[in-house]
């Protein structure tokens, strides 16, 4: 039983170490943009800190809605 694991184990991992028939090429569609140099992408951490604070005051979904409601729309 031990020689027919180790051979069935030795068969998979020969069979996974083929890497010329698995060379996959990722092609990124859309435009992609460096969120590290444009600065007006972000808000002060002032801002987010008390973001935070709001969000974590709320405990229900209709609390959350009143929130959103106040929020000017963009």
């Amino acid at each position: 039983m031990k020689q027919v694991f180790f051979t069935l184990a030795l068969v998979g991992l020969t069979s996974c170490s083929n890497k010329d028939k698995h060379d996959h090429v990722i092609e990124i569609m859309g435009v992609q943009h460096d969120y590290t140099q444009d600065t007006t992408q972000f808000v002060a951490d002032s801002v987010f800190i008390n973001n935070q604070k709001i969000i974590d005051s709320l405990t229900t979904v209709s609390e959350l809605l009143d929130h959103l409601e106040t929020l000017p729309a963009e």
